[in-house]
C-alpha cells in the first residue's frame, strides 16, 4: 500500500501559510518524499517517523479515504484493527461477512486495506465456489447489477448484508450469482429473483391523501396542501409521527425541493420490485451521483475547513484537533463540502421545515460561475418537503451546524453518512411522508419564511468561502483552484 502526500495537494495547502512560493514547493517536495511502510510484523508504523507527520492513504485500484491527521493516529488505529481481525481468523472467523461493524463505511475500508495487507477474507461456512452460477437469462433485462457470487460481494461498494431479504423473511441463497439494486443495496440470488416477484412489497399499505410513494418493504404517504395553514399542519403531524416510528432518538429532518424527482426504472423492473410497473420512487441521490469533484479539490477543502475554525472570531467549542482525526470529523468535512457546493455522497437536510419550505420555494440559476441567483417558484409549481425519520441505521444523520457564522448552521444543517455506492437512495428508505403544495403558497408562508441572506453568510463574512476565495487569488494558476472555484457557489437575488 503507497501511503504518500501528493505534492500538488500540499502546495495548495500550505497556501493558506505565510510561506512563499519557493518555500512552499521545498516543503511540497521534503513531505512528498514521505513514505509510511508495513513492517514485517504488520504494523504499519514508521520507526523514524515524527508523530507530526501527516498524510493520505491511497490504495492500488481505489482511493480508500482521505485522511489527513497525525500518523500515529492513523497507524495506532491500522494496527488495532489488523490485531483484532487477526484474532478473528485465529478463531476461525474467516468472513468480514460474518464479523461485521456497524459503521459500514469504516468497514469498507477496513476490508481493503485488509485484502491490501494480505489478510485471509474467506466465504462465509456452508458455501462452495463450484456451485452454480445460476445465470437466469429472464432477469437480464432488469435495471439491476450483476454479481457474479452474492456472498462474496465488493463491500468497497455499499451493500446491504443480508441477502433474499423481504419484509417478513430472509431466505437463503441456493446459487451463487444474483442482482444488487443500485439504489438500496438489496442484494437478491438469480434463483430467489426467478422464483418470487414483489419482492419488495409493504407489510402494510399506507396512504396518504394524495396516494404515496414506493421503497423497499414500505410505502409512504403523499399529502396535498391547499393551504399554508394546512401545510403547516401536515408538517407538525407527520414531524410528531416520524420521531415516535423511529427506533431511536432525535429530531425530524426535512428536504425541501421545488420539484418531486424520481428514479429511473424500466417498468419490469418496478413490476418485479413492488409488483406494480407505475410505483413512484422517490430519488433522493446526492450530488455525487451527478457530478464529481476532483479529489485534489476535495483535500484542499478539507484543509480549509480546519484553517477557518481556526482564524474563525466564533470558535466552535467542541470542535479541535482532536475533532478532525476521527471519522467524525472525516464525515464533518464531507458534510461542509456538501453545504458549499463540491459534490459529495451526503445529502443536505434541515431540522427546520420553514428552511425546508424556502428551498422548495425558490429556484437557483447559475448566474455566472460560482454565483446562483435565487428567483421564486412560478405559482402553478408543485412544490414538496420530505419528512424523514431521524434514525438512518449505520448511517445516521449527523449534525453539521459548527457555528454561528458557517452556512450549514444557518440552515440547521444536517447530512446523511451512508449515502454512497449501492445504497445512493437511501435516504428514502426513512421518509416519514411527502407534503406537496403549489407555488402560490409562497405569498401567504412569506412572513415566516427565512430570507436568502439568512441562509447564506454574505460575502465578506463567511470565513469559510473567504478563505477558498483568497488563496484562489493566490494561485490562480492551479488546477485545484480551478476545480474549486468551479464547484463552490454564493447565492444573491
Amino acid at each position: 500500500m503507497d501511503l504518500h502526500l501528493d505534492p500538488l495537494h500540499l502546495n495548495w495547502i500550505l497556501a493558506a501559510t505565510e510561506l512563499d512560493e519557493q518555500q512552499r514547493q521545498r516543503a511540497s517536495s521534503a513531505l512528498s518524499e514521505l513514505r509510511l511502510e508495513p513492517l514485517a510484523d504488520m504494523r504499519p508504523i514508521g520507526p523514524d517517523a515524527p508523530d507530526s507527520t501527516w498524510f493520505t492513504i491511497t490504495g492500488p485500484d481505489v482511493l480508500i479515504d482521505i485522511l489527513i491527521q497525525p500518523m500515529a493516529v492513523l497507524s495506532s488505529f491500522i494496527a488495532l484493527m489488523l490485531d483484532t481481525w487477526q484474532k478473528a481468523v485465529d478463531l476461525g472467523i474467516q468472513t468480514f461477512w460474518s464479523s461485521r461493524l456497524p459503521d459500514e463505511a469504516q468497514s469498507a475500508i477496513e476490508l481493503f486495506i485488509l485484502r491490501v495487507w494480505g489478510l485471509p477474507i474467506g466465504l462465509p461456512s456452508g458455501v462452495s465456489h463450484s456451485q452454480s452460477l445460476g445465470e437466469t437469462a429472464s432477469l437480464s433485462h432488469l435495471n439491476l447489477d450483476h454479481v457474479d457470487d452474492v456472498s462474496d460481494l465488493s463491500w468497497e461498494k455499499n451493500p446491504r448484508a443480508t441477502v433474499n431479504e423481504t419484509a417478513f423473511l430472509v431466505v437463503p441463497p441456493r446459487v451463487q450469482a444474483g442482482l444488487v439494486d443500485p439504489f438500496y443495496g438489496q442484494v437478491y440470488s438469480h434463483d430467489f429473483l426467478s422464483e418470487n416477484d414483489s419482492i419488495y412489497r409493504a407489510r402494510k399499505l399506507t396512504d396518504g391523501t394524495f396516494g404515496h410513494l414506493s421503497v423497499p418493504f414500505r410505502t409512504v404517504p403523499r399529502y396535498f396542501a391547499d393551504s399554508a395553514d394546512t401545510l403547516i399542519t401536515l408538517l407538525e403531524e407527520n414531524s410528531q409521527s416520524a420521531v415516535s416510528n423511529s427506533l431511536g432518538d432525535g429530531v425530524p429532518l426535512y428536504r425541501g425541493q421545488n420539484r418531486e424527482h424520481t428514479l429511473q426504472r424500466s417498468r419490469a423492473t418496478r413490476l418485479k420490485l413492488f409488483g406494480d410497473a407505475h410505483a413512484i420512487e422517490p430519488s433522493l441521490l446526492p450530488s455525487g451521483t451527478r457530478r464529481s469533484t476532483p479529489a485534489a479539490a476535495a483535500t484542499a477543502f478539507n484543509s480549509l475547513i480546519e484553517s477557518a475554525v481556526e482564524i474563525s472570531p466564533e470558535k466552535p467549542h467542541s470542535y479541535d484537533h482532536e475533532t478532525w482525526s476521527t471519522f467524525r470529523g472525516d464525515n464533518l468535512k464531507t458534510s461542509f463540502a456538501q453545504h458549499y457546493g463540491l459534490a459529495t455522497p451526503s445529502l443536505d437536510l434541515t431540522e427546520d421545515f420553514l428552511v425546508a419550505c424556502w428551498f422548495a420555494t425558490t429556484r437557483l440559476q447559475l448566474a455566472t460561475p460560482g454565483i446562483l441567483r435565487a428567483s421564486p417558484v412560478d405559482d402553478e409549481d408543485i412544490c414538496v418537503i420530505y419528512v424523514l425519520r431521524p434514525d438512518m441505521d449505520a448511517g445516521a444523520p449527523i449534525d453539521v451546524q459548527m457555528s454561528p457564522y458557517g452556512r450549514p448552521a444557518r440552515q440547521r444543517g444536517w447530512v446523511t453518512t451512508n449515502t454512497w455506492g449501492w445504497r445512493s437512495n437511501d435516504a428514502a428508505r426513512h421518509l416519514e411522508a411527502a407534503v406537496y403544495f403549489e407555488g402560490r403558497l409562497r405569498h401567504e408562508l412569506k412572513p415566516v419564511l427565512p430570507q436568502s441572506d439568512q441562509l447564506f453568510v454574505p460575502q465578506g463574512s463567511d470565513v469559510l468561502m473567504d478563505l477558498a476565495l483568497s488563496i484562489g487569488n493566490r494561485l490562480p494558476d492551479s488546477p485545484i483552484t480551478d476545480a474549486l472555484l468551479r464547484d463552490l457557489y454564493r447565492v444573491v437575488e
